[in-house]
């Protein structure tokens, strides 16, 4: 599933009804990426499960090393830890919105831990239990230690066409297009045609299922038949 499906429907609705709507791209694409964030959170805090469609894989990112002299969340003079910069992510509760983080390999796992717990871990020198280092999130900063060179994170991106895609076949990154798979299950992008629509474009739900069921109309996400358990 696309964002240009999602558009497809919301126009083809537009269109069917001879709404006289001009819809500015723009303002439609910030429309979806809100929704989609809304959405997500609400389908979490009911079920507590991140679904795999929203998870975005980030390019592997080079870290820097930083001190107390370079960042002012280090408040130990003793303590070094590799940083990096990712994109925002959507606010989910124990931060699941950084879903994974690991080494450039893809092999070293971070353990998502707080800040403070971070530090005393390296101020004392605490032995690492098992094969992975720690990892806590400041706004857009991920911090971790042991030191490292470069990471991989997985996220659920605050707007995903904000993020390089990776082509599946040549493992070519490029921009995020129109055409490229959206983060999205598909109930969830059926609720935001229908909640653009509805509220937005204040075209009334009976109108819509009658598009919807009229066959000379053919809707991509609407018709698709999603249910909420996918």
């Amino acid at each position: 599933m696309t964002i240009e499906d999602i558009v497809y429907d919301i126009l083809e609705i537009v269109n069917a009804l001879e709404d006289d709507h001009d819809i500015e791209p723009l303002w439609l694409m910030k429309k979806i990426t809100a929704y989609r964030e809304a959405l997500i959170i609400q389908d979490y805090m009911q079920n507590e499960t991140i679904r795999s469609n929203w998870i975005q894989k980030l390019p592997m990112i080079k870290t820097t090393k930083v001190t107390s002299a370079d960042d002012l969340s280090i408040v130990y003079t003793s303590i070094s830890l590799s940083k990096a910069v990712i994109p925002s992510i959507i606010s989910l509760p124990d931060d699941m919105g950084l879903v994974r983080v690991t080494g450039s390999a893809g092999i070293l796992p971070f353990d998502h831990i707080g800040m403070d717990s971070l530090m005393m871990k390296v101020h004392f020198n605490e032995e690492k239990m098992g094969d992975f280092g720690y990892v806590t999130r400041l706004g857009n900063g991920l911090y971790m230690w042991p030191l490292v060179m470069e990471v991989i994170p997985w996220i659920i991106a605050s707007d995903p066409m904000a993020i390089p895609f990776t082509d599946p076949v040549t493992g070519a990154q490029r921009d995020f297009a129109m055409t490229d798979q959206y983060p999205v299950d598909p109930y969830i992008a059926q609720q935001i045609v229908l909640e653009i629509c509805t509220k937005d474009l204040k075209i009334e739900m009976g109108s819509i299922a009658d598009i919807t069921n009229d066959s000379k109309h053919q809707l991509r996400i609407l018709q698709s038949g999603a249910s909420k358990e996918q």
